[in-house]
């Protein structure tokens, strides 16, 4: 098999990337140069990862370093066909501007890293490439003191999150001399230990509580598109790595893995919907409606009684129909969030705009679960393999905490029509 051939999404990836430069060093002027190198590189990445599943192609690279197979070649579709709708969403910032496509491609290289890695070598490869480019992005929102602000606490808690990462890669192989995804079922007390530290170092990136207060401040001096990226693109790239990690194991999930997965699963569905209600932020709410939909999200990599693959497919499902919902929500927004973030701002806003107003009144809708949205039938499926696995009471409880969340939604909605927000 061609190495070329079978790492051609992600090196026609690295040619866009080679190709910003040039752009800025040629000083063309042109403001569609940019989105258009952007587009050429990400429809025709898709294009060769359809292919790629079609041909059901499946090699190991580079000593097992590097993976492709159908599976991950449709996450990676996935994740990349994720980040085209922030082109819809119409933040002024970096429009026109070569390195705010430079830096979106160089995230979505690390992503593809994370996906495909096969060790924890290239795992963190990918880990570092899919953050470092968000410090900068995050720094140039809309609000300079507030973007300052959350790209320093981001960089501290990725600088954190990247310590824990290493320190648990280094007890892993402490104890086993190996390096490898496929390993991680050591009885092993620092083995268990290491594993302990990767799996809460992945949490923190999702904002799992009890990790979570750093999302609120970051989402806050976010634009839309940033929020967009860390609410979707991120968090699902970080959750498909969980999943590879526990497809790749025959007793990772024992005790006391399923118990940890499942406590901190629904105190973030518990923590999130609750503070939703308190919120008069625009932005802090979407942080915590993303802190309770990875709890959602992360209960399903408990349920041992199915294939790998149906446990994919529901992930992916969620982050498809999770991403459209985002989408609905902040599309309508456009650069209402420039100047100010209070929810104060979308009272009466069905009489401005309904046709905006119904586009985000649909989308909040599918985050709060109401039937018949798709945001409830996921939900569904998720408690039913649940209680499938005889965890009816975990089903149960997060059934529930999932209805805690509906009156902040519909807080909103009503402030639309009929006026007051109130908190």
């Amino acid at each position: 098999m061609n190495i070329f051939y079978a790492l051609l999404p992600e090196n026609i990836l690295v040619l866009a990337l080679l190709l910003f430069p040039m752009i800025e060093v040629l000083k063309l002027k042109s403001k569609a140069l940019p989105l258009t190198a952007f587009l050429l590189a990400t429809v025709g990445a898709l294009a060769v990862l359809a292919i790629h599943y079609q041909q059901a192609l499946e090699v190991t690279l580079f000593y097992g370093h590097y993976q492709v197979s159908p599976n991950l070649q449709a996450i990676k579709f996935l994740l990349t066909f994720s980040l085209l709708p922030i082109l819809l969403l119409r933040e002024q910032i970096f429009i026109g501007h070569y390195k705010y496509y430079f830096l979106l491609l160089a995230l979505l290289y690390g992503s593809m890293v994370m996906i495909s890695s096969g060790s924890f070598i290239t795992l963190f490869v990918g880990l570092a490439l899919l953050s470092i480019p968000l410090f900068p992005l995050i720094l140039n929102g809309p609000i300079q003191k507030e973007s300052s602000e959350s790209a320093i606490k981001y960089i501290i808690i990725d600088s954190t999150l990247t310590a824990l990462f290493l320190l648990g890669i280094a007890f892993i192989y402490f104890a086993s001399g190996k390096m490898d995804l496929t390993i991680i079922s050591s009885d092993n007390v620092l083995y268990r230990f290491g594993c302990l530290l990767l799996l809460l170092s992945l949490f923190i990136k999702l904002a799992i509580v009890p990790f979570h207060p750093w999302s609120p401040d970051v989402y806050e001096g976010c634009d839309n598109r940033i929020l967009y990226i860390l609410s979707v693109t991120v968090k699902a790239t970080i959750v498909f790595v969980l999943w590879k990690i526990f497809a790749n194991t025959a007793n990772f999930l024992n005790y006391p893995w399923q118990a940890i997965i499942i406590t901190l699963s629904i105190a973030s569905i518990l923590v999130g919907n609750l503070s939703l209600i308190k919120q008069t932020s625009i932005k802090r709410f979407f942080a915590y409606s993303s802190i309770a939909h990875m709890g959602y999200i992360t209960l399903i990599l408990v349920v041992t009684n199915v294939s790998i693959e149906t446990i994919a497919i529901i992930i992916f499902a969620y982050f498809a129909i999770y991403s459209i919902s985002m989408l609905l929500c902040l599309l309508p927004l456009g650069n209402l969030l420039a100047s100010a973030d209070q929810l104060s701002l979308l009272e009466q806003f069905h009489q401005r705009s309904s046709t905006r107003s119904s586009f985000l009144s649909f989308g909040l809708l599918s985050l709060a679960g109401i039937p018949p949205f798709p945001g409830f039938w996921i939900k569904i499926v998720i408690m039913g393999y649940l209680i499938k696995c005889d965890y009816t009471l975990v089903a149960v409880i997060a059934f529930l905490a999932s209805y805690i969340g509906i009156y902040p939604y519909f807080k909103v909605m009503g402030g639309q029509f009929f006026g007051a927000i109130k908190h």
